[in-house]
């Protein structure tokens, strides 16, 4: 996407051959539709298969393909079909088809390359083969976005570090997680009382000045739009996950969150649940751990009967009695019950930053 529209900034009529759908192109959509916008053709399921110098231009023998079964990638594998040939004319074509890491150097340290042409390495340590060397970032997983080869490169620091104080080699901790899972299979009853705010346009430069200039296209946006963008957040993520003591302890026993999942019935893991109805206190009972400990500091400290364990047995939940939401209770908001909390199963709300 990059050499395209970089060659519609050059002033040419692009197009860009690709042998697969544009479902299974690796470009973010995103790319795709901005070099759509910008004047770029795409011809999906073509393959060049030969390149002759024809007088003063380039001809391009090109065959259309068809997709099979899905390949390690798992991506399905493009097949030519036969007699599909045909030419078109071209005055440059650009090979922009990855990268690779180059063997020699490789060979030359005894490091191992996988299938793909990359450096082997050990997944948790990113250790190479050979002792004392160590890969990350492209040339260990292969062409990908620039925030996970940072991300990676403070992992095998870690690792690097452990080497060199001669510890033992285990790499970054991989600590307790628990995910939601992918959004579309979140139920959006979890997020019912939750405003639903249009994400706001990312404002960009003119037409005619993208395609004739380098500048960036998008133009960021500016404060009061930032703010508002930034609303959206349905603030999903753990406000405690730097303290949280089930994430301590179930990192150091080794907890599976899944131990009473599959083939138990389905129904026996607990679903993630939620109240944000009271406006200063918010309540994920997906995370409580059924200490009872907010529900004696509301009784106790407080005065109030505000929470209470609802059900018996593997059912039990510390909720709000008979079915209520919090904001319907007499809770001032005072913060007693989240200050006990051992795993922001109860968090008081953040508050907005000043404009």
């Amino acid at each position: 996407m990059d050499c395209v529209r970089s060659a519609v900034r050059g002033g040419s009529k692009a197009t860009c051959l690709y042998r697969r759908g544009r479902e299974e192109m690796p470009a973010n959509d995103i790319e795709i539709e901005e070099a759509l916008h910008e004047g770029v053709r795409f011809e999906y399921l073509t393959t060049p298969v030969r390149i002759e110098k024809d007088g003063g231009t380039l001809k391009l023998t090109l065959v259309k393909m068809e997709l099979g079964e899905p390949d390690a990638s798992g991506r399905r594998s493009p097949k030519p079909i036969a007699g599909s040939e045909y030419s078109v004319s071209a005055t440059a074509v650009i090979g922009a088809i990855g990268q690779r890491v180059l063997p020699e150097p490789a060979n030359e340290l005894g490091l191992e390359l996988t299938r793909n042409g990359v450096i082997l390495t050990d997944p948790q340590t990113f250790q190479t083969k050979r002792a004392g060397i160590f890969a990350c970032g492209d040339c260990q997983t292969g062409a990908d976005i620039a925030v996970r080869a940072v991300g990676n490169g403070r992992r095998t620091a870690v690792a690097v570090d452990q080497y060199l104080r001669d510890e033992e080699l285990i790499g970054e901790p991989v600590l307790f997680n628990s995910r939601m899972g992918p959004l579309d299979t979140v139920s959006e009853e979890l997020f019912k009382d939750a405003k639903r705010q249009e994400r706001i346009t990312m404002p960009a430069i003119s037409d005619n000045e993208r395609l004739t200039t380098e500048k960036e296209v998008e133009t960021g946006f500016v404060p009061a739009a930032a703010r508002k963008e930034a609303e959206r957040c349905l603030e999903c993520g753990c406000d405690a996950v730097k303290a949280c003591k089930l994430r301590e302890y179930a990192t150091k026993y080794g907890a599976d969150q899944n131990y009473f999942g599959p083939p138990v019935e389905a129904d026996s893991q607990r679903a993630y649940q939620a109240d944000y109805t009271h406006p200063k206190i918010k309540m994920q009972t997906g995370k409580c751990i059924n200490c009872a400990a907010c529900v004696r500091a509301c009784a106790e400290v407080k005065g109030l009967n505000v929470l209470g364990l609802v059900n018996r047995g593997f059912a039990t939940r510390m909720l709000v009695p008979f079915g209520e939401s919090l904001a319907g209770t007499q809770c001032d908001g005072c913060g007693e019950c989240t200050r006990v909390c051992p795993t922001a199963g109860i968090r008081e709300k953040k508050s907005p930053l000043p404009a």
